[in-house]
C-alpha cells in the first residue's frame, strides 16, 4: 500500500482537482474546520460517511480510500461496508487487509470468518466472490479454522473450474489436501468434481485417485454423486484400456444402481465392443441407443463414437446422416450437465470429427470452417490439447496426397485461414495468462 496518509491522499486529490477548501464545504455541505482537520490527519477515528463525500468530492477512488480508512477504522461494522463496497474493484492485497481488519475487530475471530464467508456467498459478481474465498481460505488456514478454510476453498474451485478448466486444476489438487475437513456431502462433491475435472483434462489415474474415495465409502449417502462416481471411474478405465476391469466395474455400476437398461449402461458396454474391435456389436448398440435417446444429454457423446466407428469401417455417407441430430444440439448443450461441461467438450470433438468427414467426401472449404470452430469452442473453454489436435487435423489435411487430388497444386491454408488461426491461438495463450494473473 502507498505510504501517505488519508489526509495527504485528501490533499493531493485536492490539489488535482483545483478545488479549495470552501468549494468542497459547499458541495458536501461538511463544515471547513473537519474538513481542516481530515485533511491535517487530526481526527482519529474519521466517520466513514464524511470520508465518502470527500472522496465522491475529489472523484477519488474507492480502494484508495480503503487502502488508508481501514488500518485506522475500528468500527467492525464500518469495516463490513468499506469490505462489500470495495470488493469488485480490490485486488487480492487490499482485501487481505480489509478481511484482516475485519476478523481482528471481531469479538471472536471464528464468527468473523463466518461473517466473511457469508458475504462471499452473498456477492452479487462471481469474480468477486471468487477473490473472496482465496483471500479468506488463507486467513483461516492461519487461524487454522479447517472447516472453514475447507469450504472456502471449495467455492474457490468451483467458481474457478466453471471459468476454466485447465488452469484452474491445481486448485482442485489443493481442495482434495484439505477435502476431509469438509461435510460429507460436500466432500464427495469435492472429490467428484476434482475427479471429472482431471479426467476432462485427461488425466486418467489421478481421475480415479480422487473418484476412489467416493466409490469406497458404500456408505455415502450421497448416492447421486456415487452413482456418477462409478460411472466417471470405469470410463477412465476404458480409456485407459483397462477393458477387463472396466467391464468389471460397469457390471458394478449396473447392479448397484439398477442401470441395466440406462442409456449409460448400453453406450459404454458398446465403447467396450468398440475397443475390442467387435465394432458390428458396438454400431448396432449405439445405433438403438439413438432410437431410444435422441434427446438424452450423452447424445453428442454418441454420436460422436458413432460417426468414428462409420469413418472406421469406410461407411462415410451413414455419417453423415448422422448430421440430422443437430437440431438437439442446443437444448443438450443449455443443459446444466452436473458432471462438467462435458457437452461443450463433445460438441467442440463433433466439429472436428464432421470436418474430417466432410474432408473425406471431398468439401475441403466446409471441412475447414468446421475445424476452425472446434478450435474456437476449445480455445473458449481452455483445452489446449484438443483445441492443437484440431489445429494439428488442418495442417495434416493441407499436406496430404488426398487434397493433391481434390484440388491440384492448390494448398488450403490461405491468408484468411492462417489469420483465423492466429486469433485462435491468441485466444487460448490469452485465456492462460489471465488465469496465470488471477
Amino acid at each position: 500500500m502507498n505510504s501517505c496518509t488519508l489526509g495527504q491522499l485528501i490533499h493531493t486529490y485536492r490539489k488535482k482537482c483545483g478545488k479549495s477548501i470552501a468549494d468542497i464545504k459547499n458541495e458536501t455541505n461538511i463544515s471547513e474546520k473537519v474538513l481542516r482537520r481530515l485533511e491535517n490527519d487530526l481526527t482519529n477515528h474519521p466517520k466513514l460517511e464524511t470520508i465518502e463525500k470527500v472522496a465522491e468530492s475529489l472523484v477519488i477512488p474507492y480502494t484508495e480510500i480503503a487502502e488508508k480508512v481501514v488500518p485506522i477504522q475500528r468500527n467492525q461494522e464500518c469495516v463490513r461496508e468499506i469490505l462489500i463496497r470495495v470488493l469488485p474493484e480490490a485486488s487480492k492485497k487490499l482485501l487481505t487487509e480489509v478481511v484482516h481488519q475485519y476478523v481482528t475487530l471481531s469479538n471472536d475471530i471464528r464468527e468473523g470468518l463466518i461473517e466473511v464467508l457469508n458475504i462471499a456467498k452473498t456477492a452479487k459478481n462471481i469474480d468477486s466472490a471468487e477473490k473472496l474465498y482465496s483471500v479468506l481460505g488463507k486467513h483461516a488456514m492461519n487461524y487454522q479454522e479447517n472447516d472453514i478454510m475447507a469450504i472456502a476453498m471449495f467455492e474457490e474451485y468451483l467458481i474457478a473450474r466453471d471459468k476454466e478448466l485447465s488452469n484452474s486444476y491445481y486448485l482442485g489438487k489443493r481442495l482434495f489436501e484439505v477435502a476431509h475437513f469438509l461435510p460429507e456431502e460436500n466432500r464427495v462433491v469435492a472429490y467428484y468434481k476434482v475427479g471429472v475435472h482431471a479426467r476432462i483434462i485427461k488425466k486418467y489415474h489421478e481421475s480415479n485417485e480422487y473418484l476412489k474415495n467416493i466409490i469406497d465409502n458404500p456408505r455415502s449417502k450421497n448416492k447421486q454423486f456415487q452413482e456418477k462416481a462409478y460411472h466417471a471411474y470405469y470410463n477412465n478405465l476404458i480409456t485407459l484400456e483397462k477393458l477387463d476391469e472396466a467391464e468389471f466395474y460397469l457390471e458394478e455400476y449396473g447392479k448397484l444402481f439398477n442401470r441395466y437398461n440406462s442409456a449409460y449402461y448400453k453406450i459404454d458396454k458398446a465403447i467396450i465392443y468398440a475397443k475390442r474391435n467387435q465394432i458390428t456389436l458396438a454400431i448396432s448398440l449405439l445405433e438403438k441407443y439413438l432410437e431410444d435417446y435422441e434427446n438424452h444429454h450423452n447424445t453428442i457423446f454418441v454420436i460422436c463414437e458413432l460417426m468414428q466407428l462409420y469413418i472406421k469401417t469406410n461407411k462415410i455417407y451413414d455419417a453423415r446422416e448422422l448430421y440430422r441430430f443437430e437440431a438437439t444440439f442446443d437444448k443438450i448443450l443449455e443443459r446444466n450437465n452436473l458432471r462438467g461441461p462435458f457437452n461443450e467438450l463433445y460438441y467442440g470433438l463433433y466439429l472436428r470429427i464432421k470436418g474430417r468427414v466432410e474432408f473425406l467426401l471431398g468439401d475441403i472449404k466446409e471441412s475447414v470452417k468446421l475445424l476452425l470452430e472446434s478450435m474456437k469452442t476449445f480455445a473458449e473453454l481452455g483445452l489446449k490439447q484438443e483445441f492443437l489436435e484440431s489445429m494439428k487435423l488442418i495442417y495434416g489435411f493441407n499436406t496430404s496426397q488426398l487434397i493433391g487430388l481434390q484440388a491440384p497444386g492448390k494448398a488450403i491454408m490461405d491468408v484468411n485461414i492462417q489469420l483465423r488461426i492466429s486469433e485462435l491461438l491468441h485466444v487460448i495463450t490469452s485465456t492462460e495468462e489471465k488465469e496465470y494473473l488471477r
